[in-house]
């Protein structure tokens, strides 16, 4: 019996998992991320090549630095919150695609709000 309730508690231990982002890596330090960071969770490079890069490359749109600091982020600030106007859609990713977690879209944000550090030395 000792080794039944044994098994089980073991069992249930390991069978736990946290897939959820914001529980792995907290966003508690969002404030250092980069565009190119050697810290792939730092990264705002890394999450619009894991959620959005595919898409806009198939219809030719190279998601650059420099594309998405346009007047001051305005456009990626607007379609991260959900507040873009006068496209297809309000806010990207769009409806049916892997929405950003809530941790990637703090991070994108205080990266504009932080004016767009390149990288970890700021250039």
């Amino acid at each position: 019996m000792k080794k039944s309730i044994f098994l089980f508690t073991m069992i249930l231990f390991f069978s736990c998992t946290n897939e959820n982002e914001e529980d792995l890596y907290s966003c508690l330090d969002s404030d250092s991320v980069t565009w190119e960071h050697s810290d792939l969770n730092r990264s705002i490079s890394h999450i619009i090549d894991i959620k959005c890069a595919s898409c806009h490359t198939d219809i030719g749109l190279d998601l650059s630095y420099n594309l998405l600091t346009l007047n001051n982020a305005e456009l990626l600030k607007n379609f991260i919150t959900g507040n873009a106007v006068g496209y297809s859609y309000s806010i990207m990713p769009p409806p049916g695609s892997e929405p950003l977690t809530s941790c990637e879209e703090e991070k994108i944000i205080n990266w504009i709000n932080n004016n767009f550090p390149f990288d970890e030395n700021n250039r």
